[in-house]
């Protein structure tokens, strides 16, 4: 671990702005000068409330605000957001489990794709492999990323799986599962690492099925390959943590460098494109204790310039003065995300 970027003064952390009631922010996407910001739920479920769509100028203040429409009573909550070359938003909802789109000129939202689940028991996936679904692991959608062509691929927190969903949106296929993937926290976070043929995605807690068991889970990202026929590839474990240690989104700089949020560990793990650890930030669990708004629960990792802002989920309960995005500078931009032309079906 490089003792330099453990001293460097500018890994310091910043307020970048508080996120309103529902709170609770997780996804996070920019395009341009504009940063969106979706709002989820706690551990309880609550609060029970349409999610909000807060869009932030480069300051940290609220320009726009757009209350999702169409959500179920209960179990509301986005989570991913991803952005095309239009700046049409699109938002990945929990209840329904779905994809909207949303033209912020507008305020039009519409759905894109819908994302089933697989029936519990033995199936076939239309990319050439199978899978095993429990029957009592709902469907969660949890992150999305848009490949060159504009396929979209999207993780399933629950079920142990990867969605695609072909370009112009519709029915969402299950493309990828494992059965060492399901977890009550599974595949989250994903990105591309090179230009478009290998996924890098997270996986929160392994094969973790008692709640009671948070405490001790463990997480892992993977490396998967896409082959030229669009099947899933090999896979591959580029990190591994101890426990404590849960990966959530993440970010990647030019350098190839990874900026991780561990969600139970409090912290924005930075790692070498070769998977190896470089520091932490903050450093220790006292140096977070001692910032005005301490990690709590960090969720999702998007560029700003040559800062990462963090979302601070603080999922289980934590009070309404945690739910902010936080500023990190780190003094690389980031790698370009593919936003590519959709034509809609």
């Amino acid at each position: 671990m490089s003792p330099f970027l453990r001293r460097h003064p500018s890994f310091r952390t910043d307020v970048f702005g508080h996120v309103p009631f529902p709170g609770h922010p997780e996804g996070i996407a920019i395009h341009r000068n504009v940063v969106y910001v979706g709002t989820h739920q706690d551990s309880s479920g609550l609060p029970n409330v349409p999610s909000h769509l807060y869009a932030y100028n480069r300051r940290g203040e609220i320009t726009a605000d757009f209350t999702i429409e169409g959500q179920n009573p209960t179990g509301q909550g986005i989570l991913g957001l991803a952005v095309d070359h239009d700046g049409i938003v699109y938002i990945l909802d929990r209840a329904p489990s779905r994809i909207l789109t949303l033209d912020p000129r507008t305020r039009k939202q519409s759905v894109y794709a819908e994302l089933p689940g697989v029936p519990p028991g033995p199936s076939e996936l239309p990319s050439g492999g199978s899978a095993d679904t429990p029957a009592n692991e709902p469907p969660v959608p949890d992150d999305l990323v848009f490949a060159p062509d504009g396929t979209l691929y999207v993780t399933n927190l629950t079920q142990g799986m990867i969605w695609r969903v072909a370009p112009g949106g519709g029915s969402a296929e299950a493309w990828y599962t494992a059965p060492d993937l399901r977890s009550l926290f599974g595949p989250n976070g994903i990105r591309f690492l090179d230009h478009g043929r290998t996924l890098l995605f997270a996986q929160s807690a392994h094969e973790l099925r008692d709640p009671s068991e948070i405490p001790n889970a463990h997480g892992l990202l993977y490396t998967l390959e896409i082959r030229r026929d669009g099947h899933p590839g090999r896979r591959e474990i580029f990190w591994e943590g101890d426990i404590g240690e849960t990966p959530d989104g993440f970010a990647i700089g030019c350098s190839g460098k990874i900026y991780v949020a561990l969600a139970l560990a409090n912290a924005i793990l930075v790692l070498s494109p070769e998977g190896r650890e470089i520091t932490r930030i903050p450093a220790t669990p006292a140096e977070n204790d001692r910032l005005d708004v301490p990690y709590d629960l960090p969720a999702s990792v998007s560029f700003l310039g040559k800062k990462i802002l963090v979302t601070n989920q603080a999922y289980f309960g934590g009070p309404s003065a945690h739910h902010a995005v936080l500023a990190i500078p780190v003094h690389e931009r980031g790698r370009r995300l593919f936003r590519p032309r959709i034509r809609r079906l």
